[in-house]
């Protein structure tokens, strides 16, 4: 496991053009390979919109189909394309995507699902899906987030 509070925030290079993050996540990849991982997941959405960037080919084999070894060649999935594989295999047509606003504006969930034919709905207010995401980062209660959130999807 790699907690690397050092490599600069996705959402903010795409928002405010700062520090590409791509050669840190890659950095951190490669050092969990030194350290005998075979096989890592970055959970961040925000991260997959740069996934070309940090899993290029070169001087060091990142794969998001490969288990794996000896071999130089670490598994890297792109968690997008995983959920959409799995999202289409139960059998499902229609999805929410609730995510960062950079994910959102990019598309990340909507351009793959549509090569599966699943339809992506917006939740309609991104302001509080955005509130309740910065509050998770911070391990903050989000109960009240939580009850908006279900407000707006029964009704």
């Amino acid at each position: 496991m790699d907690i690397n509070t050092k490599i600069p925030s996705r959402g903010r290079y795409f928002e405010l053009g700062e520090t590409d993050p791509s050669p840190y996540i890659r950095d951190a990849i490669i050092e969990l390979h030194k350290r005998g991982a075979d096989f890592v997941v970055i959970p961040c959405n925000t991260a997959h919109i740069l996934y070309s960037n940090f899993a290029k080919k070169e001087s060091f084999l990142i794969s998001s189909n490969h288990y794996g070894g000896d071999d130089g060649i670490i598994c890297v999935p792109n968690i997008i394309d995983v959920t959409a594989v799995a999202v289409n295999k139960m059998g499902f047509s229609n999805s929410m995507i609730l995510c960062t606003n950079s994910s959102r504006k990019n598309r990340i969930y909507e351009d793959v699902f549509d090569r599966f034919g699943i339809n992506c709905f917006q939740f309609p207010d991104q302001v509080l899906i955005s509130k309740s995401i910065e509050a998770v980062k911070q391990n903050k209660d989000v109960s009240n987030i939580a009850n908006s959130v279900y407000d707006i999807l029964v009704v």
